[in-house]
């Protein structure tokens, strides 16, 4: 009920009460200065408020649990996705573990203070070393012993993988002999590579080297063999020279006893012609052809002979 409906009673009101009328509508005030139309206005919007909330808010949680749902669902979808990717990395992981382990050729890795950390079967074969023993091991330790085929030493500072830790280069295919703990000698091919973050910073090396011994071994005997050979053709060689020369000084004495008994066989011919029966004279006539094709023989022989002992010059004529 509006207080201006009582004028009358007004003067009961207290001092500190005030009535006053605002554009027809009655005001109550206090003494704080806040009416009664005020908290009722307030009252109001504040219902007011609240029922829009009411109505309004049906949808938006509605939207809310949406929204949560489709979070939720991609949360999981994360998840999943995360579990088969880490599932695929231990999958691969495993797979490099298993061909790193079997692959024929020997491999090494190591940090940058050329420490192995991780070394394969084929390593530890060639090596003659056990797997756990060679992972600790330097590159640079005094221990390993390396030698060239011509049997000189190589220092341990200008082994592949200790020159490719000291200069970031990779180095391929350098043939060395590594002398085992056994004393016996392996031939390996080494190659280095150097093993870098994605800062560029050198964090190791990576060295691979198959087992080369059976081809050394058969390099090394087919050039004993070629050896071998170059000697025994310079004997043969040698030997032919003094034949040469030998034929190349006797000429004259092989060339003598011949020309004599073709001569003595030419006069019995002809001083004993008509003298001696027909088959004599047949006889005398072999003795001549045959001598004379024996003479032309020893002269071509000994012609060579002169040639490849330096002998005789050879003059070019035309014909």
């Amino acid at each position: 009920m509006s207080i201006s409906e009582h004028p009358k009673r007004t003067s009961a009101l207290s001092g500190s009460q005030i009535l006053e009328q605002e554009s027809g509508a009655s005001v109550y005030r206090d003494g704080t200065n806040n009416s009664v139309s005020d908290h009722a206005a307030s009252n109001g919007s504040s219902q007011n408020s609240s029922s829009q909330n009411g109505i309004e808010n049906t949808p938006q949680n509605g939207t809310d649990s949406a929204i949560q749902n489709a979070t939720g669902s991609a949360q999981k979808n994360t998840m999943d996705g995360s579990l088969a990717e880490l599932q695929t990395q231990i999958q691969d992981s495993k797979l490099f573990s298993k061909l790193f382990d079997e692959l024929a050729e020997a491999v090494l890795i190591s940090d940058e203070t050329g420490r192995i950390v991780r070394a394969n079967k084929a390593s530890s074969r060639i090596l003659r070393i056990p797997v756990e023993q060679l992972k600790g091991m330097m590159h640079h330790d005094p221990m390993w012993q390396a030698v060239l085929e011509d049997g000189s030493p190589v220092p341990t500072a200008e082994l592949p993988a200790t020159k490719t830790l000291r200069t970031g280069q990779a180095i391929s295919q350098v043939e060395l002999g590594v002398v085992r703990f056994d004393g016996t000698l392996v031939w390996i091919l080494e190659s280095a590579a150097p093993i870098f973050d994605e800062t560029g910073r050198l964090t190791g090396v990576i060295v691979t080297f198959p087992d080369i011994s059976l081809a050394v071994r058969q390099r090394q005997e087919l050039r004993d063999l070629n050896q071998k050979y170059l000697r025994e053709r310079d004997k043969a060689n040698a030997a032919n020279r003094l034949k040469s020369a030998f034929l190349a000084n006797m000429s004259h004495e092989i060339r003598s006893p011949m020309t004599a008994i073709l001569g003595f066989s030419e006069v019995l011919m002809g001083e004993l012609k008509g003298q001696i029966a027909e088959h004599h004279t047949a006889f005398l006539q072999s003795i001549i052809v045959s001598g004379r094709r024996l003479l032309t023989l020893l002269n071509d022989i000994l012609d060579l002979s002169k040639i490849e002992a330096g002998h005789i010059d050879i003059q070019k004529s035309e014909l």
